[in-house]
């Protein structure tokens, strides 16, 4: 058994001193005041520094050299799985952009392997497509696209309902009954790369659709007299919406509005393409994407991803004042974790959770432990 000792331990909302962690077997088996007799377990001095849990990023594409829709392979799920592991984030969701019918089949396969082998870390997938309008189409090749059939969604259905967990779509190509099947199949569905106005958005949010991709990119925007998804996720109660915090897909003023209207509606997302820039370009079913400078680009020069991770974006979050520290590590946490319906699992310290947990220090640098026993590690 381990225990942290000597730490600032978030809660989900606020973080609490005198609070000792205990973790045995990959789990939190207590959370305790400060001052207990510690035995035989081995303590973890954490000097002050925060305890959080591991971060969660349900958009991820790429890593370091590897992009999932190029590689839908479990080996490629396990080295994005590192490149963000390095910064933090212990659960998240690989992202197939949209690809052919063969293409998102074996990355459903291949995800289904990679949960096997990495429970907690690897949660699912996330289908980005191919039901996106081509007005909004992004950087997805217009030739993918498809308009929904009976026969594709129920065999999407069949073969992805364990492993897709959220699916973007642009909702106004689906026909009611088609939307009820998605639905009624428990898949998280978004609405991004939609042509979808305000009172149809809403609409759809009154049918149950959930959340939203990356607000207010591949979107109609806001305006006086269609505010589009853009307005009816600022008007609607309770739909959530993802967000890059990157500073290129969103001016930070743009992400300060946002978290004033929606608060723990909004959460983040890091659609990386690949982290730590490794390629100047690279070629996705025809498509060539170039790294300018750390954008990533196509060659019509549409924004295709980011490079950042989610942790980067709790750091862009707190330096531009957006929100507070204890806010922004909550839409990569307890928010995230709460869609995917895991929050007793992953993205909170309680007991009974994943030992999933990472240190940071004063500046939000991340931070290696100390144990009194063995070396330091990153994470635990």
């Amino acid at each position: 058994m381990k225990v942290f000792t000597n730490g600032r331990v978030f809660t989900g909302e606020a973080f609490q001193s005198d609070t000792w962690v205990w973790i045995e077997k990959g789990k939190i088996v207590r959370i305790t005041p400060s001052g207990q007799d510690t035995g035989e377990a081995e303590r973890i001095d954490l000097q002050g520094n925060y305890l959080v849990p591991g971060l969660i990023d349900l958009h991820v594409m790429g890593g370091s050299g590897v992009y999932f829709s190029n590689e839908p392979t479990a080996d490629a799920i396990t080295q994005i799985a590192a490149a963000h592991g390095r910064y933090g984030i212990t659960s998240w969701l690989p992202t197939l952009i949209t690809a052919p019918p063969d293409t998102i089949f074996k990355a459903i396969s291949s995800t289904r392997q990679a949960m096997q082998q990495n429970p907690g870390n690897v949660l699912g997938m996330h289908l980005e497509g191919p039901f996106l309008h081509p007005e909004k189409r992004g950087a997805h090749k217009e030739a993918l696209l498809r308009k929904p059939d009976d026969g594709l969604l129920q065999e999407l259905i069949s073969e992805g309902k364990d492993v897709i967990r959220v699916m973007t779509i642009a909702p106004e190509l689906f026909s009611d009954k088609q939307l009820d099947m998605l639905l009624e199949s428990g898949i998280t569905l978004s609405v991004a790369h939609s042509m979808v106005g305000c009172e149809e958005a809403l609409a759809c949010f009154g049918k149950g659709i959930g959340l939203v991709t990356h607000l207010y990119n591949a979107m109609r925007q806001f305006n006086s007299r269609e505010p589009g998804l853009v307005g009816a996720t600022f008007s609607h109660p309770t739909v959530k919406a993802a967000l890059i915090a990157d500073g290129v897909h969103v001016d930070f003023k743009a992400v300060k509005i946002a978290q004033r209207l929606l608060g723990d509606r909004l959460y983040l997302v890091s659609d990386c393409t690949f982290i730590d820039y490794p390629v100047d370009h690279f070629e996705f079913e025809g498509v060539t994407v170039y790294n300018r400078n750390g954008t990533f680009i196509n060659e019509e020069g549409k924004l295709a991803g980011s490079a950042i991770t989610v942790y980067h974006a709790v750091k862009n979050c707190v330096d531009q004042g957006i929100c507070s520290l204890e806010e922004a590590l909550a839409k990569v946490t307890r928010i995230p974790a709460s869609i995917l319906k895991m929050e007793n699992r992953i993205g909170n310290i309680r007991e009974g959770a994943l030992a999933n947990l990472v240190v940071l220090d004063e500046s939000l640098a991340l931070t290696p432990l100390s144990p009194h026993k063995n070396p330091p590690a990153r994470n635990t």
